[in-house]
């Protein structure tokens, strides 16, 4: 066969949710079939390690017969952990109507895959009985629990939205974890939420019902490398100024298929590719702090912000291949790491003040949108790891602060794992 000069482009991921272990779609034909069920396209900021995707080599240590002998190398394990997958953390796409649930979309099912839990809420409205801005009543019936997330819209306004989270219900009643930035009155829009939150048992038990695994198909070069049998993990969000914001993944996955004999023909895709672009950061992006059991928003001026997810998946490695194409993987768990949040702000010695003192914190790093483009990153519970770190910033002096996130202790609620989840995901 002829070499030929041939562009990277397009790069598509494609990926299954594999309902048996290790078993992606049958062919090419069974990949394009499944797509908008249980397999989607992303545009992706940045793409898998290529270099990565390739079966392990193992050398020979028999004993050469002669000074110059050598021994061909050994077939190792195809399995494959690879990172350098980004993609853009973007809303949910479309406004929710009154009553209405959210509309599943291909990057809700990738972040339930990643956390493990998700729930899409139903859509209310702020009913004529409102005791104060974190006390009123919803009308409907959207699923009120302790820890659910609404995107509230004043109906009077922009038509931009806010975060708030219900702390406790009784019937129609709710009171709200902070009082957004305008008067709560009866009609305001509260707009369902999608959570992504950490569901612990499904991320350190593989065969717990919420517990998925995945395969992927990477199109370049006009070629296609087919992994399958693996799991995602968020490792970072990334937030830069004046760019994108970003989910950093890495996986790991049992087997890899690479292009050539044998491999893989590029599907037929008829379906639509999944993830918005997300953004700009820096334009209507919000970071708010709050002390634990007040409901006064603090907007900080935040000259950057990096989020270390925590919960690294880890390989059950095994000497066997039970099911077909698990070589030596018996599935997955994950790793107990810290959930942290890195912000680097304007001086301010109320900051060394919480740290003498212990001061648990609230803190939402939010994008104020219209409907469909909003997102959060929410910690309910959220301590200074260490004294602030003071340097500059340009000519400016800045502090460094880095949180250690904490699982929520809010009680009453239906959905126990949403609750204390101690970091989330929230689109609207």
């Amino acid at each position: 066969m002829a070499a030929t000069a041939v562009s990277s482009h397009p790069i598509q991921h494609a990926i299954f949710y594999e309902t048996t272990f290790a078993t992606p779609p049958a062919d090419a034909a069974a990949w394009a079939s499944a797509e908008g069920s249980t397999a989607d396209r992303f545009r992706c900021i940045s793409g898998f390690d290529i270099g990565a995707m390739r079966q392990a080599s193992v050398q020979d240590t028999r004993l050469k017969a002669s000074f110059q002998d050598e021994d061909n190398p050994i077939k190792g394990l195809r399995n494959v952990d690879v990172g350098g997958l980004s993609v853009a953390l973007h809303g949910a796409e479309s406004e929710t109507s009154d009553a209405s649930q959210v509309t599943e979309t291909g990057f809700m099912r990738l972040l339930e895959h990643v956390t493990c839990g998700l729930t899409r809420g139903t859509s209310s409205v702020v009913d004529s009985t409102v005791n104060s801005d974190t006390d009123f009543d919803v009308t409907g019936s959207p699923g009120l629990d302790e820890g659910l997330f609404f995107w509230i819209e004043d109906a009077n306004g922009d038509g931009t939205c806010e975060p708030v989270r219900v702390l406790t219900t009784s019937s129609s009643n709710i009171t709200i974890d902070r009082a957004p930035n305008f008067t709560v009155a009866q009609g305001d829009k509260m707009h369902a939420a999608v959570q992504a939150y950490i569901d612990e048992d499904a991320l350190t038990d593989w065969t717990d019902a919420n517990a998925s695994t995945v395969s992927m198909l990477l199109e370049r070069y006009g070629q296609s490398w087919q992994m399958s049998g693996g799991v995602l993990q968020l490792d970072t969000i990334e937030l830069p100024r004046g760019d994108q914001p970003r989910l950093n993944m890495a996986g790991m996955f049992a087997k890899v298929l690479p292009p050539g004999d044998g491999g893989n023909v590029l599907p037929t895709w008829t379906g639509t590719v999944q993830g918005d672009a997300g953004m700009a950061v820096g334009a209507g992006t919000k970071v708010h702090i709050q002390d634990v059991g007040t409901t006064t928003r603090n907007c900080l001026d935040v000259i950057s912000a990096t989020i270390n997810w925590g919960f690294p998946r880890s390989r059950a490695e095994t000497i066997t291949e039970c099911p077909a194409n698990a070589e030596g993987t018996a599935g997955y768990s994950a790793e107990k790491a810290q959930t942290t949040i890195e912000l680097e702000v304007l001086i301010d010695t109320d900051h060394q003040d919480d740290w003498d003192v212990g001061q648990e914190k609230i803190v939402t790093i939010w994008q104020q949108a219209e409907p469909g483009d909003c997102w959060a990153i929410h910690a309910s519970r959220a301590v200074l790891m260490e004294p602030p770190e003071t340097g500059e910033a340009g000519q400016n002096g800045r502090m460094t602060l880095r949180f250690m996130a904490k699982p929520d202790t809010i009680s009453g609620a239906t959905n126990t794992n949403r609750a204390k989840s101690r970091i989330q995901v929230v689109l609207g």
